[in-house]
This record gives C-alpha cells, sequence and structure tokens, in this order.
C-alpha cells in the first residue's frame, strides 16, 4: 500500500520487486533459523520468537513509518469504496488476481506439505527444509532481480505471462521428476 501510494506504472512495478527482494531474505534464512530453534527448544519456542518479533516490527513501525496515502479530498465520501468499485470494473484486474491466486496457491500448498514429506517421508531433520528452501528464495530474488532491472521497460502483461509460464513449468518439472522417482530434496525444491 505504502508503494501504491509513491509511486506509478513502471516504477511502482521496479520498486515492488526491489522490495520483494530485500523481504525474500528474511524468508530465505527464517525456515533454517526457525529449524534450528524447534531442533534445540521445542516446536513451542518458535511461537515466542514470532511473537518477540512481531511486537518490535509493531514498535519500529509506529514509531518510524509515517502516513503515505496523501487525501485528495477532505469529505466524507466513499473514498475507499469509491476506490475498490473503480478497480473491480477493470476486467485486467480479475486476470492480476487469478493469476497471483494460482502462483501463491501452488506456492503454499508446496511449502506446507514440503516439511512433512522431507520429515514423514524421506526422514530429513527440520534444519534440512530451511537448507533447501534457498532453492525456492532463490528463484523468486532472480525474478525481482530481473523485473527491478527491466520491469519499467517491458510491459506488465510480458513480465507476468513470463513469470506464469516459468512457474507452470517450473512445477510440472518437479511433478515429473517426483513420479520418476527422484525423491532427493534438491529434485524436490530445484523446479518450485
Amino acid at each position: 500500500a505504502v508503494m501504491g501510494d509513491l509511486f506509478r506504472g513502471g516504477q511502482l512495478a521496479s520498486r515492488m520487486a526491489m522490495l520483494t527482494m530485500v523481504m525474500v531474505i528474511g524468508t530465505t534464512i527464517s525456515p533454517v533459523i526457525g529449524g534450528a530453534i524447534t531442533e534445540s527448544l521445542g516446536w513451542h519456542s518458535g511461537f515466542w520468537a514470532l511473537t518477540g518479533m512481531a511486537v518490535l516490527l509493531l514498535a519500529l513501525s509506529s514509531a518510524l513509518l509515517p502516513e503515505t496515502r496523501r487525501r485528495t479530498d477532505t469529505t466524507a465520501d466513499d473514498g475507499l469504496a469509491g476506490a475498490a468499485r473503480e478497480m473491480f470494473a477493470h476486467p485486467a484486474f480479475f486476470g492480476y488476481a487469478l493469476q497471483a491466486g494460482v502462483i501463491y496457491g501452488i506456492f503454499l500448498v508446496f511449502i506446507a506439505l514440503a516439511p512433512y514429506l522431507m520429515a514423514d517421508t524421506l526422514g530429513r531433520p527440520a534444519t534440512d527444509f530451511g537448507v533447501y528452501y534457498i532453492f525456492i528464495s532463490s528463484g523468486y530474488f532472480l525474478g525481482n532481480l530481473y523485473v527491478t532491472r527491466f520491469g519499467a521497460s517491458t510491459s506488465a502483461q510480458r513480465v507476468t505471462a513470463a513469470g506464469l509460464w516459468l512457474q507452470f513449468v517450473g512445477a510440472a518439472a518437479g511433478l515429473g521428476l517426483a513420479f520418476a522417482g527422484f525423491t532427493h530434496p534438491a529434485w524436490l525444491f530445484a523446479p518450485m
């Protein structure tokens, strides 16, 4: 929302990709740290660590993040509802929402099942999920790096279509490798 308030068009895509690259660092190291915490202090300790981080982030964002939304009029109109109606009036919105839903659906199903497959089926320790998750984070980072470099000069439709095809090919390759009997975690994570 902050980025949407501050930037438009290709500059927004480039800045969002840059922000996502920074966020990927956290998602890359958190499974490794979470696995180590779980193995050494038990699974409950992860919730305490998350609670502490949430309190810290709430305090920092309250103190350091200013309001970025500029009010264009001060009347008590239906600003948010009107903006939502305008957004829903564009057919492209539904296309982008569907594409994002498919990508995140595949991703969330994968990261929800992969730790159980690694522990129960492959007999791997909790830290292995974090180590192999680096494959996914690296791909996500590289995709966003591409968008920061070329996103402003390439249409959003082309970038989105390329990302969707890459995700489809990766998911199909992972499924094919699993059916072919390749069960090492690298064969599971690298295509994703």
